[in-house]
């Protein structure tokens, strides 16, 4: 039995099936049905079938008990219809972060959204400091902390960059809500900025709040500018592993490349690996580390 089906079946067996806040008895008999499509091994099926359905039924705000937490999310939203429909988000990226936590440690959580990755980690004992300048966003983490009781959650309302300022923001679309920007790419090509948003580089944060074990970076881009305010902390022998993903397009538009961050951080002194097993996309996930690390989803990456 492949990982995928114990997983599958482990989810079926939790699988809570009842009704949904505000919805009606067709919502919930379509939405019950779904999910238990998928978690008997039919995603591609609810893949399908899920742009065919009208809106209305197969989006809405509800509560969801993902990896043993709990997340109000929107089914139409992409992080909340992944979790809802299909009991995963981003499963292999989420293992390799849970592998790098050390018990009582502090975690960076650069573009922490609703909140997944910060609520992983203070779940398991780590002091989480959450950088998320999304005010969308950021309102959706701080419902997501409190429905989980967790205290150990710092967030900053900021985005990590180049430079000490401000920034302006390019709210998300609805659709996603993962893809807001500090500058225009995509769905905001020619739109208006939103709101500006206070800026600060990763150096000036650590020498402030400490050095943590593990950085988690997922800023849609901004990658780019959040390593170039961070040459102190690259610099360090004990400087933090980082888990990253980058996103090659979004990069060159800020006139930048991935190939100069990769060769940066292999300048400091930091080993690159890859995520065994990650789908092929156009955004790719690294892991690097100053330190040997030993782990079945990691592979080096020379």
């Amino acid at each position: 039995m492949s990982p995928n089906q114990r997983l599958g079946r482990r989810y079926v067996r939790n699988l809570s099936v009842g009704r949904f806040p505000g919805q009606n008895d067709a919502v919930n008999f379509i939405a019950n049905s779904l999910r238990l499509t998928s978690a008997l091994g039919g995603k591609n099926l609810v893949c399908r079938a899920l742009p065919r359905l009208p809106e209305f039924i197969t989006g809405f705000e509800t509560i969801v008990t993902y990896r043993g937490l709990r997340f109000r999310v929107h089914t139409g939203e992409e992080t909340g219809r992944r979790m809802f429909y299909y009991n995963q988000y981003e499963h292999l990226q989420e293992d390799v972060f849970l592998d790098l936590l050390r018990p009582k440690a502090l975690v960076f959580d650069i573009g922490a959204n609703m909140g997944l990755f910060s609520l992983l980690a203070a779940s398991r004992g780590a002091q989480v400091i959450s950088f998320e300048p999304s005010r969308l966003l950021a309102s959706r983490f701080q419902e997501n902390v409190e429905l989980n009781g967790v205290a150990n959650i710092r967030l900053i309302a900021e985005a990590v960059s180049d430079r000490s300022g401000s920034i302006s923001f390019y709210e998300t679309r609805f659709g996603n809500c993962g893809v807001g920007r500090v500058f225009e790419f995509g769905h905001s090509q020619d739109a208006s900025p939103s709101y500006a948003v206070p800026t600060n580089t990763l150096d000036f944060y650590i020498s402030r709040l400490g050095i943590p074990s593990l950085v988690k970076v997922d800023i849609e881009g901004a990658e780019w500018l959040a390593l170039n305010g961070a040459g102190e902390t690259l610099e360090r022998s004990d400087a933090p592993n980082f888990l990253i993903e980058f996103h090659p397009q979004e990069i060159q538009a800020l006139s930048g490349s991935m190939e100069s961050c990769l060769q940066r951080l292999a300048d400091c002194g930091f080993q690159r690996y890859r995520l065994s097993d990650a789908e092929v996309g156009s955004h790719t996930w690294f892991v690097f580390s100053k330190r040997s690390l030993h782990s079945a989803r990691l592979v080096v990456d020379c």
